[in-house]
């Protein structure tokens, strides 16, 4: 198979150029003997060694594989790397929804619900209009 440039796998991918550089570097992904990726290789080898930035950034349109969430990862790979890199996935990614919700409640999207319960029955307008 022949390889791809490494920005026209940027492209393939739906990333930036820098983005494939560092997976090479990080050794996420390999390149082929001439410098060039086989892209099919390419992302099983991101998906498989990719942990960290699932959970916060999303595949575009481009991207013809679909990248599983952190906690869609093989389980039990035994790997200790990969679970240390799952377990701190998961737990960015809830302290960066508390965030989100502290931050919302405090600009006043939002309120707790002991309050919205104990507010009158008619105080919370309906979005449906009859």
């Amino acid at each position: 198979m022949m390889g791809v440039s490494l920005r026209a796998y940027a492209r393939i991918r739906g990333c930036s150029l820098t983005a494939v550089q560092k997976a090479i570097s990080s050794k996420r992904i390999t390149t082929l003997p001439d410098g060039t990726i086989d892209p099919e290789r390419a992302h099983q080898e991101w998906a498989k060694n990719t942990f960290a930035g699932q959970t916060i950034h999303k595949p575009s349109a481009a991207s013809p594989d679909r990248i599983p969430p952190v906690h869609e990862s093989v389980p039990g790979s035994g790997d200790p790397v990969s679970a240390y890199l799952r377990a701190r996935a998961v737990r960015e990614s809830f302290a960066a929804r508390t965030a989100q919700l502290e931050y919302e409640e405090r600009a006043g999207k939002l309120i707790q619900a002991v309050r919205a319960s104990s507010m009158p029955r008619g105080f919370l307008r309906s979005s449906k209009t009859d």
